[in-house]
């Protein structure tokens, strides 16, 4: 669940415009690609404090597992979260 609510609320809070949701599930691994309107890639390191109420999506899903990509897309970009058994 955390895949898919982390990036969308993300994209609905931080994003101008628009925002698509792609999943998808194969054996051994799942998936998930949030894309928006903004083009400004997240930075790699966390920028939020740890006691911040907000910001900490991405670093929640750097915890689940190394499968977080960021890629830039037309008119914005992509987050890309693949969790495997």
């Amino acid at each position: 669940m955390l895949i898919v609510s982390e990036p969308v609320t993300g994209a609905v809070t931080h994003a101008e415009g628009s925002c698509a949701l792609k999943a998808g599930v194969e054996e051994g691994r799942t998936g998930v690609a949030v894309g928006d309107g903004a083009a400004d890639l997240p930075d790699r390191q966390d920028l939020a404090e740890t006691s911040a109420e907000s910001g900490q999506g991405l670093k929640v899903l750097r915890a689940l597992g190394p499968g977080l990509f960021a890629d830039p897309s037309d008119g914005g970009k992509q987050i890309v979260e693949v969790l495997t058994r």
